[in-house]
């Protein structure tokens, strides 16, 4: 026993899984005698003819205006997915994993990328100057308040 299930159109566009495309006349010698001379179809060929074009001209129609409509859902759908996205990551920022990292931490990262885990000799020959924007100390104080904190008040050192 076969079971045939019908789906409904779609609510937005009108598609149909069973809508049928006209019917395309078969492309027959007789056809493409037609279109190499300039002979006159039948008055059945004409009919034929005049028939197709017309419900493929409706057909085409109905097709460019699902067409229209699934842009506009589309575009919807992917404004939708934008806002969804965006929001997705603003609510990710908070839980970023270095705003958990502890204090001590931090301070161990700071002086190893200020260099000062080197030899005083080593250090004091690559180590930028403390006024110089670019130096280490100044660039860790700009991440965030907590960074410059750590860099200003409990290391010094760093300077």
């Amino acid at each position: 026993m076969e079971i045939s299930t019908v789906t409904p159109p779609c609510p937005q566009c009108g598609y149909h899984t069973n809508n049928n495309l006209p019917t395309i006349p078969s492309n027959t010698p007789r056809f493409a005698e037609l279109l190499r001379t300039n002979e006159c179809p039948t008055e059945q060929e004409e009919s034929t003819f005049r028939s197709f074009i017309a419900d493929g001209q409706s057909s085409l129609n109905t097709i460019d205006t699902r067409i229209a409509l699934i842009k506009l859902l589309l575009a919807k759908l992917e404004n939708d997915r934008e806002t969804i996205s965006l929001a997705i990551a603003r609510y990710k920022e908070p839980l970023n994993p270095i705003r958990r990292t502890p204090a001590d931490v931090l301070r161990q990262i700071f002086v190893h990328g200020a260099g000062h885990d080197r030899s005083a000799r080593e250090c004091r020959r690559s180590t930028p100057h403390a006024l110089d924007l670019e130096s280490p100390p100044w660039v860790f104080g700009r991440m965030c308040r907590r960074w410059k904190d750590i860099t200003v008040y409990e290391m010094p050192s760093l300077w």
